[in-house]
This record gives C-alpha cells, structure tokens and sequence, in this order.
C-alpha cells in the first residue's frame, strides 16, 4: 500500500551468524526518514543507528530493561517482546520525521545467529 505519492520505501529480510555484523540499510541524504521496523530472532543482538552524527546501539533485551516498550516520538521502542517464541521488534516513528541531511545508516550485530526482517519509509 503507498500511504503517500512522495513515500519510498526499503526492504530486506536475511541470516546473520553469530558475531556477524551485518548492515541492514544505508540511505545518502537528503532525505526525512519517516518510520524504521526491525523484526529479529535474537533479543541479544546490537542494532546500530547511525544517522548524521547521532549514534545509538541497543538490544532489544536491552531496550526492555530500559523501559522503551511503548510507542514514543523520540527514540527506537520495543514494539514485539516474546520470549516464546524469540521474536523482537524495534521500531522507530520519530515525530514529524527525522531530517537526514548526510546519511543513516542502520546495521545488526548477531550475538545467537538471527534471522531479521526490516522496512523503513522515507521521503
């Protein structure tokens, strides 16, 4: 479904092995990112955002210890915790978009071998 003419949108679903680090995406600016989902298998992988020069590198355990389990307008949250049946999903939905004027860049570094699924929305 295109929610507006202007969206792009990327995709990509793959394996990373155990300590594999592996980039998920990589968009040049300029560009306003609008939405990013990761979906994992591993609650102990790092995922790396890098956008311009802010840099944040959790887990999903981690961001649940944290307490970044609702949905909120400023950083990555943890959309998907389930234990049972090892999935985890990390969302990103920054009010009214992100300006990206260089580059963002996200990237999962495996500590169990994982499988990872991601969509993001920019314009």
């Amino acid at each position: 479904k295109i929610l507006s003419r202007g969206v792009k949108s990327t995709d990509a679903s793959f394996s990373i092995s155990a300590g594999e680090t592996k980039t998920v995406f990589h968009l040049r600016g300029p560009l306003i990112m609008m939405k990013a989902l990761l979906l994992l298998t591993d609650k102990d992988a790092k995922i790396n955002w890098e956008m311009d020069s802010l840099k944040l590198s959790y887990s999903p355990y981690e961001t649940w210890v944290m307490g970044l389990d609702e949905a909120n307008p400023v950083t990555p949250f943890l959309a998907k915790y389930d234990t049972t049946n090892n999935i985890y999903s990390v969302e990103w939905v920054p009010a009214g978009g992100m300006l990206v004027n260089d580059y963002i860049k996200l990237s999962v570094t495996a500590v169990n071998d994982t499988t990872a699924h991601m969509i993001a929305y920019y314009y």
